[in-house]
């Protein structure tokens, strides 16, 4: 850094040049590092799927363009908003007990889910990852958002297919592509007297009788490996050697390649009708 003057006499000639020079290297390698490490931030966080937002006294600092994407609102709406404004009012005590003990550096979870509210009304469940720095120089909180309303969707369809699946009267088996059995229901079981413990495992051809044709297996295995539906009857046999009628439907489990990965069997006990 130079620093420099003239001197001139009364009728304006110069006479000398004054000056000083500051060695400043250590500052320009500190700002060089500080401008980059800021690029680099905004690099990283303007190009991002995840939602960061940094907050101070629960207002918002910073917010990236991927939290205005999951919430709707615009960053600059969102800067004059505080930060419990978008999360859900079931979830917002919560969140701002624990956004509040964090800035005072007290032990909270730095992980954990919660519902936020998007601008048009709309609840999304979100992954939040809470962490606290210095900002602008005051202590400040800082959080990633990650939105897992997907995720959420699935495992609560994944719950009420098993529900349906366990407590469907229908008789229900999962077998893998050797046709061993993975899983019965509790209609399995009530219908032919066998537990769960005692089929796992087993193929379930324990159950046949010599009444059902051993053409109707052979069309059943062919449809099914033609990736296909097969519907029919059989005549089984109980744990206690009754003899029983099935209208089964059996069909394969597919993955996003469509390819079979499992069998899936819903049976119905049509004992009473054939009698009648």
């Amino acid at each position: 850094l130079e620093n420099a003057y003239s001197e001139f006499d009364e009728e304006g000639n110069l006479v000398q040049i004054q000056g000083y020079l500051i060695d400043i290297t250590q500052r320009v390698v500190a700002e060089e590092k500080l401008k980059h490490s800021e690029n680099l931030f905004r690099t990283l966080t303007e190009n991002t799927s995840v939602g960061i937002v940094i907050y101070n006294k629960e207002k918002f600092l910073y917010v990236n363009p991927a939290t205005s994407r999951i919430t709707g609102f615009s960053i600059e709406e969102m800067k004059k908003m505080f930060f419990w404004e978008i999360v859900h009012p079931l979830d917002r005590e919560l969140v701002k007990k624990r956004g509040r003990r964090r800035i005072n550096r007290q032990s909270v979870p730095k992980n954990y889910q919660f519902r936020l509210l998007t601008k048009n009304g709309e609840t999304r469940w979100i992954d939040y990852t809470a962490g606290y720095l210095r900002f602008e120089g005051e202590d400040a909180g800082i959080g990633s958002i990650h939105d897992i309303t997907k995720e959420k969707q699935a495992i609560e369809e994944i719950k009420l297919l098993s529900m349906v699946v366990s407590q469907s009267p229908l008789s229900v088996m999962i077998t893998d592509l050797d046709a061993k059995i993975e899983y019965v229901n509790d209609s399995f079981t009530r219908i032919t007297g066998y537990s769960s413990r005692e089929v796992l495992g087993q193929n379930p051809r324990f159950l046949q009788s010599d009444k059902t044709s051993r053409r109707v297996y052979n069309i059943l295995w062919d449809t099914l490996q033609k990736g296909k539906t097969w519907r029919g009857e059989f005549i089984n046999k109980r744990k206690n050697g009754e003899i029983y009628y099935e209208y089964a439907v059996i069909a394969p489990i597919k993955n996003d390649q469509g390819k079979t990965r499992r069998y899936i069997g819903m049976k119905e006990d049509i004992t009473p009708r054939k009698r009648l």
